[in-house]
């Protein structure tokens, strides 16, 4: 400590000790020791014990010099302390250790080029560190062990010296240890760890400022994770280290998740006991990613003892720093280093010294220079009587009747017991304060008062004298509960200003804040005002313009001079020197107090982020002269973003788009040319959103901007008329009447809410209202489950009763507008609650417009409103917040076929128009409909509105409707579309009514014409002598049908809507229904369609009744024309119907009448199948689509069998299914079937049968030829797939196999029937054969060769380029493989190997010494390698060509052309000593120097594409300088023609030929990121309209991106179109192309999506606005609930070119896992919510995968955080088992047990909205993507 000179004239009764006093401290550096009022320390022999004096005859002891950092040349080794009874570890001056961490390659997953190095860390770092920010220790992850990791031991052992060097001369403590390169939880190489310690271990001994850390985190989880072997490794590390440094602290443990001290204790005393006296120079290290009760409950655990070893946290959330994790460390004595800097990044040490400051942690540092967070020197009044003001009482401490200490007196006069002396406590900076009884202030527990009781000093009578930078002090005891004294908050209305231990930080001013005063007084001065930085530049003088390089910016040493840096705009806060959207500093790295969002970058400098539209930042400049300027800014953006600039209010420029980055953390320059007046002037900078801004270069030149118009748009909002916070209450309800609570913040604008509310709890608020009238009222709620809300009343006035609907969760804030009248003045507003389960944060009440107010007849249903709707299996829709005018809730994910139905009561009969609030994507041209009771009433299309959150109101038709209550129903046949209300207005117009077509004027598939509609005019026109009319049914007065009464005139009919109604008859749509009802049974009904414009192009057929007075549906199928009448023909326009009834006779006056005409689907063939057909062997059908699963009957959407996978199944398809005579059943499998993980295999693939679904057992089966059935009896018999049961889920264990199977015959023939099953989540569909069936074979494609022996003669090679060779299904196609671009440079050995056919008919392979070998040729790994006899070349061969048939005749063993492998005839080579005699080519086509191969063999065709070794390829077209190609006829180009494409390693597509119309090929394996750009040249400029051919299974949302010349023009999403080669033409937007040369590109925005080719067809229409990107999310948008998408490809992983993603039929099967919420707080916790159940897997120790009890420590039972960066768009998951998605999907990989969690798991964000975003992790060879949506 500071020696202090003491002025005691102020207290006379020691005035005569001065001398003494000085006399003593002379005498400290020579006494010896003994008996004091200290226990622990020696005192000079002059000082008597003064156990029994009371303080005014107090002997002072005068003062113990401290410890010094100055006096130490290098840190002394640390010690373990146990004068607490426990143990801790200290530094050399009797600290603690508290620091941050530095992660090389141990910490990180491994990346050699992204390591540190000797430059990145230095002595002026860390001498930083030390002097402002009192830190004394660094952490360091040296190396790594983990196998992903294959650098030696030693590869930084340089970075290792320099550290140890530079620590050592910064005076700091250097802690070393080996990491887990991020797959944390394990040890993954012991021998890898001993090398380590041998090494490192020996090198270091000798510095004593350095500890050894053995392992960082060996073990995952909680420490009951941990095993006796886990113990023995930790055993094994600390004999290694002590053999080569006897001398060196150690850490062991490590624990990742610090809960359980049982069982860590339980392993110390293992160690003990092994190792004798190991705690006395070793300890534990922990990481506190657990919840802090928890972690200090084990802590505690620790301090019963000191034969338990002392314990270090070496690691916790840099976050929690904030919820008080380090002040807890502190107040037990542990040292600490937080998981900051790790890049050794300064910034983050600014941001770190917030966090501490914001939750007030404060120690007094070694070094005696510092200030920060308390003085390393503080002003002590050693041996003096002092008097201590608390600051929250106002009053002084002293004593009570029970000598407690208690803030009680207003004067500080030494009357009565205000008095304390000052005592030095020791060399470590501790003091004691004796009071006026003689005794010594004690503390104990927590929340209990001091009290003066102590006659002498020890660990409960010492303090840490803490002199803060506001010149108050604070006191930490040292034992005790170790938090800092405080005055303790009154629990029971007496005992206020009681002071003792209090669980807080210091706040400015707060509860154990002091001020020490020596001289009597009855006040002391507040703290001065922190004075607020007056508006002005930020180095309070403007940036000179051409921009300098002088500005004064505090990151110097970081950040390059010459630019005007983001964060450095103006002071002067929100609205004045910027404008943000919200309230914190999302980024915190600098100006941390404000609410721009300021982040640390990858360039090592600082950015802002988190940009969203109108935000925007504004500078002071001085301009040095007039005149034009070029600007340089340097942006970042994940899709490109957009920016302004304004001067003093006048805009600079129009919105720039920023570059696409790819990356929120790459940076990019880009420049604009702007004019600039001269002098001083506010530069402002307008985000337009979606971009993140580092800095800005000035500099004259450029061609300067234009006249743009005026700025600063952006108005401040005005002030509410009345906001009422919730919490702000003036009168609530109490116990045991009902309570509420307050709850810490889960809203955007981190302000508390109330909850906890039940029917009948009551809030008041006292209010005023400015003014009489009409008000907007907002009501910001949330609720999970919904609920019936509550009542609002304005002194005794009911004004609102409002009804919560679900929200999405308890943290998804939803806003709600309503309106009223209200009146001025101050009033009482009373909010009592109607019902349960929800929150409210606040309520604001505006003036608003009288109109807003008056009563109106438009109804209005709100979407969220409905009563039913569609359930899943058959789809499902949900509730999100709307972004749409006056809040609430709209209704999305309606896809097609979903519905809501309303119940709506009219009180007065009228007319209404009808209109659609709608957002959509892509709109769509199915549009919706509305029905009425039944009956479609209305219909519109869904317009393209540009975005999901994007609103326009669709007008719809006019109807009509009578007073009554009537349920309306909503259905979206094309779905794709967001809703928020449907609204009625009264109208004048008469209703306009709908025919039954919907929103066109197509009869499609299942619409009806009823007519029932009165408000249609269906046009009935009679044709002969026959009379028709509209009429009520004769069974049924509601309904009405038409009636026909037939004359004398045989021909006698009606015309129905002639023109009105188009038919779309096609070759498999050809039958039409009909509800008929005739007076006699055997009536003949004849229909006729035509052309209502020529007649001639007609089709006739019909149908007779079978009964007579009845309704009768009737079908009639133009496919079989009435004998004599024209036959079908699909290519007219069909738009007439005429109805005639016994159309050959004449009539008497008969009444006829029909109802309902019906487009049917396409007839199934009848089922014929009989027993006798059944009998037999049956397979699975050897062909692509032979089993298939989908979300309807006859539908294989969601997967179906490809040709690839019958060979790659083959396994399966030589299954029998076999039916006997007597009934008996039998699967029959020869020892080989597929199996699944389901069934206990490890992967799916070819294995043994499990039982019971192994034929082993008993089986009969019975097929109902009436139903159309087989049902198979036997737990185990089954067909196709075993998995597959009826009405039921999927199996997940066979144990579950049931009793019998029901399948459905769809269609059958002599030789094959196709199987239905329907189970609980859609219908798996199965086609058999019979096993002596023999497929067709594929017809080849006919040669048409050229080539002639001379042509031949000569040398050849594989063409060098991607599709030189390839093999697919049928001839001339290459679907299942083909060479791609990076292959022809990996396989070179392969590509010049020569083909020589000489003159004299001999054949030779040249190969050289390296050619393209494979495992089936002996290689351990396909690879160039040496070539394999025969195929080497060193056999005698010969070739014949057969110019007639076209073909080319290798003889000769190995003889070989293109692949070794590939023979004709017969399956691909297994084994070289099977190589055939001779091998057969067929010339496909040719030229003078090339030819194509094709090889016929027993799996497919192989093609061979071959050059003359001369051949010399032509030379890319890359689009520069020329036209590129010209779009054909048809606008079409075709989608394999692209001018350049994507290539390995960043992406790959492929080719394939297709199956769609016109055939040709396809591209295809299209996933995320992949892209194609195609050089175009566009013969006359104009609008055209842009439209994708695609194909995708389960469908790819958002799709593509389209660009042309690098302007985004479209975002086309491909729908689901069942399968990958159902074909669909999807219109996207009309564009303006320029006549000349532009490049067209496609990017990938996701996969899954197959594509033809890309049409631009030439149109008069306008042309649409260009798209705007929705606003990516915002880490306000990320607090709340989230769960996965209900949709199929919610789950979609791609995997070593394979993969796999959910069906929509998974959502249901796998419910469990979809309603598993992922929870983020606004205070950065997050909460993996399962209730109890969710999706496990074998991996997690169940039999197999199912529904079940979720796993530790992935089921949410720990405390976890995350970090959301917006900037990099990621979100880091911190603990243990917290994860997104499926929790064996971690960063960089998958695990295979749930102790192989990692600690913290990041996902990439690669699309989001406010309510929706799509999440990855990479894999080794692929990637995962979860999709999730908000609640």
């Amino acid at each position: 400590m500071r020696i202090n000179v003491l002025d005691y004239s102020a207290h006379n009764v020691l005035a005569p000790l001065k001398a003494c006093a000085l006399s003593i401290l002379m005498l400290f550096t020579v006494g010896c020791g003994v008996e004091t009022d200290n226990e622990f320390l020696d005192a000079p022999e002059n000082i008597v014990n003064t156990s029994n004096q009371d303080s005014n005859a107090y002997v002072p002891f005068g003062e113990i010099p401290d410890k010094s950092l100055d006096d130490i040349a290098v840190r002394a080794r640390p010690y373990i302390d146990n004068s607490l009874g426990y143990n801790v570890i200290r530094s050399d001056m009797g600290t603690l250790l508290r620091g941050v961490s530095l992660s090389t390659d141990g910490g990180d997953p491994y990346d050699r080029n992204n390591l540190l190095d000797v430059s990145d860390i230095s002595l002026e770092q860390l001498q930083n560190m030390v002097s402002n920010y009192g830190f004394n220790t660094l952490h360091v992850y040296l190396e790594g062990d983990a196998a992903q990791n294959p650098d030696p031991v030693g590869i930084n052992e340089a970075l290792a010296d320099h550290l140890v060097a530079i620590t050592r001369e910064a005076k700091m403590y250097l802690i070393i240890t080996i990491g887990n390169n991020g797959e944390n939880g394990a040890i993954h190489s012991m021998e890898k760890v001993l090398a380590f310690w041998d090494l490192y271990g020996a090198k270091y001994k000798d510095e004593t400022h350095v500890i050894y850390e053995a392992h960082n985190e060996p073990v995952a989880g909680v420490n009951g994770f941990w095993t006796d072997e886990d113990w023995d490794k930790q055993a094994q590390m600390y004999q290694k280290i002590r053999e080569v440094a006897p001398d060196t602290m150690v850490l062991l443990g490590s624990f990742m998740s610090f809960f359980g001290g049982s069982q860590a204790i339980r392993g110390a005393d293992g160690l003990a006991e092994q190792f004798p006296g190991i705690w006395d120079n070793a300890g534990f290290a922990f990481h506190a990613y657990w919840n802090l009760p928890q972690v200090e409950s084990t802590i505690e655990a620790f301090e019963v003892s000191d034969k338990y070893p002392a314990l270090l946290c070496t690691e916790f959330w840099p976050g929690d720093t904030k919820n008080g994790f380090n002040e807890v460390f502190e107040s037990h004595q542990i040292g600490w280093t937080q998981f900051e800097w790790l890049g050794a990044n300064d910034l983050e040490l600014d941001r770190f010294k917030g966090y501490l400051d914001t939750y007030g942690t404060a120690w007094r540092p070694d070094n005696s220079s510092s200030i920060w967070p308390a003085s390393g020197s503080p002003n002590i009044p050693i041996d003096q009587k002092i008097g201590l003001y608390s600051r929250t009482d106002k009053a002084f401490l002293g004593l009570d009747a029970n000598d407690r200490v208690v803030a009680a007196d207003r004067s500080y006069d030494g009357v009565g017991s205000d008095e304390f002396i000052v005592v030095d406590a020791g060399d470590d900076g501790h003091i004691a304060l004796l009071a006026n009884n003689g005794r010594y202030l004690s503390v104990s527990e927590l929340g209990k008062p001091l009290v003066a009781s102590a006659r002498k000093i020890g660990v409960n009578q010492k303090f840490k004298w803490l002199e803060l930078p506001t010149g108050d002090i604070a006191l930490r005891p040292w034992s005790g509960s170790g938090h800092l004294i405080g005055t303790i908050p009154s629990a029971d209305g007496s005992g206020f200003g009681l002071t003792g231990s209090v669980g807080a930080g210091i706040k400015r001013g707060g509860a154990n804040t002091y001020r020490m005063v020596t001289s009597y007084t009855d006040s002391v001065d507040p703290l001065p005002e922190i004075p607020a930085i007056p508006p002005g530049p930020f180095f309070g003088s403007p940036m000179p313009v051409p921009t300098s390089g002088n500005g004064d910016h505090p990151l110097d040493s970081l950040a390059p001079n010459g630019r005007l840096w983001a964060s450095d705009y103006d002071n002067g806060g929100e609205g004045i020197s910027y404008h943000d959207t919200g309230a914190v500093n999302l980024g915190e790295a600098y100006r941390a107090s404000e609410a721009v969002d300021v982040q640390s970058s990858s360039e090592g400098y600082t950015s802002v982020g988190f940009f969203e539209p109108e935000e925007w930042l504004e500078y002071t400049v001085d301009v040095a002269e007039a005149g034009n300027y070029i600007a340089t800014l340097r942006t970042a953006s994940w899709g490109g973003g957009f920016i302004s600039l304004e001067s003093d209010c006048e805009k600079l420029t129009g919105v720039l788009s920023t570059p696409d980055t790819t990356s929120w953390d790459i940076w990019q320059d880009m420049t604009v040319d702007i004019t600039l007046k001269a002098g001083v002037q506010k530069l402002r900078v307008v985000s337009g959103g979606n971009m993140n801004f580092m800095n800005m270069d000035i500099q004259p030149g450029g061609e300067g901007g234009s006249n743009y118009g005026t700025g600063c748009e952006w108005v401040p909002p005005e002030p509410d008329d009345l906001k009422v916070e919730a919490e702000d209450w003036t009168t609530v309800i109490a116990a045991p009447a009902g309570t509420v609570s307050i709850d810490t913040a889960s809203d955007s604008d981190l302000s508390q809410h109330v909850g906890n509310f039940d029917a009948g709890d009551f809030i008041q608020y006292a209010v005023d209202l400015p003014a009489s009238g009409c008000y907007r009222a907002e009501y910001r709620v949330a609720s999970d489950p919904g609920s019936d809300g509550f009542e609002l009343k304005f002194d005794s006035q009911k004004v609102d009763s409002f009804q919560i609907p679900p929200t999405g969760g308890w943290s998804s804030w939803v806003t709600f507008t309503r309106y009223y009248e209200l009146n001025e003045g101050s009033q009482t507003l009373t909010f009592e609650a109607l019902g349960e389960s929800f929150n409210i944060n606040w309520l604001t009440f505006n003036q608003t417009e009288a109109v807003d107010c008056e009563e109106s007849d438009t109804i209005i249903v709100e979407a969220e409103n409905y009563v039913t709707t569609v359930e899943l299996p058959d789809g499902e829709v949900a509730t999100q917040p709307t972004q749409d005018e006056g809040g609430g809730l709209n209704v999305g994910w309606i896809d097609a076929g979903d519905w809501m139905e309303y119940e709506l009561q009219i009180a007065e009969p009228g007319n209404y128009s009808v209109s659609y609030r709608m957002a959509s994507q892509g709109g769509s041209s199915s549009g919706v409909n509305l029905l009425k009771d039944g009956n479609l009433v209305d219909s519109v299309l869904v317009p393209n509105t540009g975005g999901w959150q994007i609103w326009q109101t669709a007008v719809g038709g006019n109807i009509s409707l009578e007073a009554g209550d009537y349920v309306l129903r909503f259905e979206a046949p094309g779905g794709g579309l967001n809703l928020n209300w449907i609204k009625l207005t009264p109208t004048e117009e008469m209703a306009t009514g709908n025919i039954g077509t919907g929103v066109d004027d197509r009869l499609n598939v299942g619409e009806v014409i009823n007519f029932n509609d009165l408000y249609v005019n269906y046009d009935l026109t009679d044709i002969g002598d026959s009379l028709s009319n509209l009429e009520a049914d004769p069974l049924d007065s509601s309904n009405t049908v038409v009636s026909s009464l037939k004359g004398a005139v045989a021909q006698s009919g009606v015309m129905v809507a002639s023109g009105q109604v188009n038919y779309p008859l096609s070759s498999t749509l050809t039958r039409v229904s009909m509800r008929v009802y005739t007076p006699t049974s055997g009536t003949s009904v004849r229909l006729k369609l035509e052309n209502s414009t020529n007649s001639a192009q007609s089709v006739e057929t019909e149908a007779l009744t079978t009964v007579a007075n009845e309704w009768q549906t009737l079908v009639f199928d133009f496919s079989a024309p009435v004998a004599g009448t024209a036959e079908l023909n699909t290519d007219y326009d069909f738009d007439t119907l005429s109805v005639f009834f016994n159309y050959q006779s004449n009539g008497n006056g008969e009444i006829y009448y029909f109802d309902d005409i019906t487009m049917l689907d396409e007839v199934a063939a009848p089922i014929t199948l009989t027993q006798e057909m059944l009998v037999g062997e049956w397979k699975l059908a050897p062909e692509a689509g032979a089993a298939g699963v989908g979300w309807e009957s006859g539908n294989m959407g969601w997967w179906q069998i490809d040709a690839a996978a019958v060979i790659d199944r083959a396994c399966l398809f030589d299954d029998l299914f076999i039916f006997g005579q007597d009934g008996s059943f039998a699967n029959q499998m020869d020892g080989s079937t597929w199996v699944e993980e389901w069934q206990g295999a490890s992967a799916e693939g070819c294995g043994t049968p499990v039982a019971p679904h192994d034929g082993s057992g008993s089986g009969t089966y019975a097929l109902d030829t009436e139903a159309g059935t087989i049902t198979l009896n036997g737990v185990g018999a089954h067909l196709g797939l075993p998995k597959v049961v009826s009405d039921g889920a999927e199996l997940t264990s066979p144990d579950d196999a049931p009793e019998s199977i029901v399948y459905k015959i769809m269609a059958n023939t002599d030789d094959s029937m196709t199987l239905e099953v329907a189970y609980s989540g859609g219908f798996w569909t199965f086609k058999l054969v019979t096993s002596d069936y023999v497929a067709e074979v594929p017809e080849e494609t006919p040669s048409s060769s050229t080539l002639t022996q001379a042509m031949l003669s000569g040398d050849w090679k594989l063409l060098p380029q991607a599709g030189a060779a390839g093999v697919g299904w049928e001839s001339g196609n290459m679907g299942w493989w083909q060479i791609d671009a990076a292959a022809v440079v990996d396989r070179a050995c392969l590509f010049d190997d020569i083909y020589t056919f000489a003159d004299d008919g001999s054949f030779i392979n040249q190969m050289g010494d390296s050619t393209w070998v494979e495992e089936w040729q002996g290689a351990s790994a396909e690879g160039c390698g040496t070539p394999v006899a025969p195929h080497d070349g060193s056999g005698q061969a010969t070739y014949t060509l057969d110019e007639g048939a076209g073909t080319i005749t290798l003889n000769g063993v190995g003889a070989h052309i293109g692949i070794a492998k590939v023979i004709s005839d017969g399956d691909e080579l297994t084994d070289p000593n099977s190589a055939p005699q001779s091998i057969v080519y067929k010339v496909m086509e040719n030229t003078e120097n090339s030819m194509t191969l094709e090889v016929a063999y027993t799996g497919g065709f192989w093609t061979f594409k071959l050059v003359t070794v001369d051949y010399v390829a032509p030379e890319p077209d890359l689009g520069s300088g020329s036209e590129g190609p010209s779009l054909g006829a048809d606008g079409r180009i075709e989608a394999e023609n692209w001018t350049r494409v994507i290539t390995l390693p960043d992406g790959e597509v492929g080719t394939e030929g297709t199956q769609d119309t016109g055939g040709g090929t396809n591209v295809g394996w299209i996933d995320l990121g992949d892209w194609m750009e195609y050089d175009l040249s566009i013969a006359e400029a104009g609008n055209y309209q842009l439209a994708l051919r695609a194909a995708s299974q389960g469908g790819s949302t958002p799709g593509f991106k389209v660009f042309l010349d690098g302007v985004w023009v479209d975002q086309i999403a491909v729908t689901n179109t069942g399968a990958w080669q159902n074909w669909q033409t999807i219109s996207g937007r009309v564009i303006y192309l320029d006549e000349g040369q532009q490049t067209l590109r496609l990017e990938a925005r996701s996969g899954g999506a197959n594509l033809n080719w890309i049409e631009l067809v030439a149109t008069n229409a306008q042309a649409d606005k260009l798209p705007q990107a929705d606003p990516a999310i915002t880490a306000s948008d990320l607090i709340g609930s989230w769960t996965l998408a209900p949709e199929a490809r919610a789950l979609d992983v791609v995997s070593g070119g394979g993969g796999w993603s959910n069906s929509a039929g998974d959502v249901t099967t796998r419910s469990c896992l979809f309603d598993d919420l992922f929870t983020f707080y606004a205070n950065g916790a997050f909460i993996n919510q399962m209730d109890g159940l969710t999706w496990v897997e074998p991996w997690q120790g169940g039999s197999s995968e199912r529904c079940d009890t979720p796993v530790a420590p992935h089921n949410g039972s720990g405390r976890f955080g995350y970090v959301f960066d917006e900037s990099a768009m990621t979100i880091t998951l911190n603990g243990t088992g917290a994860h997104l998605g499926i929790p064996k999907v971690i960063t960089g990989g998958e695990i295979s047990s749930p102790y192989a969690a990692p600690p913290s798991i990041v996902y990439e964000i690669i699309d989001s909205t406010a309510a929706s975003m799509t999440l990855k992790l990479d894999l080794p060879e692929g990637y995962w993507l979860f999709k999730l949506v908000k609640e």
